[in-house]
């Protein structure tokens, strides 16, 4: 079988081709070749493995809607952003189908415990199908103390943390599927 790949920058896709036929590699006297072709499979950049569940779990939450997974990562020294104006921001490549969504908390990882202002209930749920989905949480007091204010600077939860190190807690509703996240240092 013979494999090509061929990246397509403009939309972020990878083509991979390849050919098959039917029977044996060693042609013998009145062997027919049989059946061949080529075929062609598109694959989303960085989209190979996903954890994730595409269905939604035989029982259902407490409030109607479809159970969810939840997935703790091993503990994670964050990046330490060089420029006071500069933030730290968490972003998650991943599809969320209709009626699923993503929310994240961050650990502490000595204790377990959600840090301050960054847990589950504090998350803005992601939905959709994003290769760069930026994690954004809600703060109590916008300007003067009143409101909520979205931000999705992680700073903070970073100061919270002993040597920077955290535990990412993801709360899954199907369907759903991270292919991967990451930390990076951006401007304001």
């Amino acid at each position: 079988m013979y494999k090509g790949v061929v990246d397509h920058p403009e939309d972020g896709t990878h083509s991979m081709y390849y050919f098959g036929q039917q029977g044996s590699h060693a042609r013998q006297s009145g062997d027919a070749r049989g059946l061949f072709g080529i075929g062609r499979v598109e694959i989303v950049r960085d989209r190979w493995v996903g954890l994730g569940a595409d269905v939604p779990t035989a029982t259902p939450a407490t409030n109607g809607s479809a159970a969810s997974l939840r997935m703790t990562s091993k503990p994670v020294k964050l990046p330490t952003c060089a420029y006071a104006s500069v933030v730290l921001r968490l972003s998650l490549n991943a599809e969320v189908s209709v009626g699923g969504n993503i929310s994240v908390a961050l650990l502490d990882a000595g204790s377990g415990a959600a840090v301050q202002g960054f847990g589950l209930d504090d998350s803005i749920p992601i939905s959709g199908n994003r290769l760069a989905a930026c994690v954004g949480f809600r703060r109590s007091g916008g300007a003067g103390g009143a409101g909520t204010v979205i931000s999705n600077d992680l700073r903070p939860a970073a100061r919270a943390a002993e040597g920077n190190i955290l535990k990412l807690d993801f709360r899954l509703r199907p369907p759903a599927r991270i292919f991967a996240w990451q930390f990076r240092c951006g401007e304001v």
